[in-house]
């Protein structure tokens, strides 16, 4: 099971839910979530949990190579800093949505900078996005910072953005 928690409540109740699961006998209940979760949201942080698993990177050769060969990117140029980093599942997904390779992702040596370039790229680049936007994201992600939260609820999210770009849409929790 994957989850993502955006939603306080819906987190409260797969705990629960574990709990619950985990008297029965002879069952295992197996979960997952991102290490990041685990270590920084207190929800998860103080549990005791029986086992950990961390996965490990992709391999280059027989996972990421594939893909990339498969989105049509040629990876003979790559440094070894760059494809050691795609070889994180994230920042390969970003990489890849970032629709192909420009000279300067040739350049990118840091997950810093992998993540720049795709919000150059995706957000600022784009027509129903541009600037304005970008500004916002930062603007929000300076709110979350500061309050030491990983999430915003949507009220707070748009009093503090100056404007919704037409065509963009804001998902709830349902």
């Amino acid at each position: 099971m994957y989850c993502r928690w955006h939603n306080h409540s819906a987190l409260e109740y797969f705990l629960s839910l574990i709990e619950r699961i985990g008297l029965l006998s002879r069952v295992t209940v197996v979960a997952a979530c991102r290490s990041f979760d685990l270590k920084y949201d207190e929800r998860l942080a103080e549990r005791q949990w029986t086992q950990r698993l961390a996965i490990g990177l992709l391999d280059w050769e027989t996972e990421v190579l594939p893909l990339l060969t498969e989105w049509g990117i040629a990876s003979n140029a790559f440094s070894p800093r760059l494809k050691d980093l795609l070889r994180n599942p994230r920042l390969l997904a970003l990489f890849g949505d970032m629709g192909g390779v420009t000279a300067g992702a040739l350049n990118i040596d840091t997950e810093q900078a992998l993540t720049e370039r795709y919000l150059d790229r995706v957000v600022r680049d784009s027509q129903a996005l541009g600037p304005a936007a970008l500004d916002d994201i930062t603007q929000i992600a300076g709110q979350m910072l500061s309050e030491r939260r990983l999430e915003l609820t949507r009220g707070k999210r748009m009093a503090k953005t100056r404007r919704r770009p037409e065509g963009l849409r804001l998902s709830s929790p349902s």
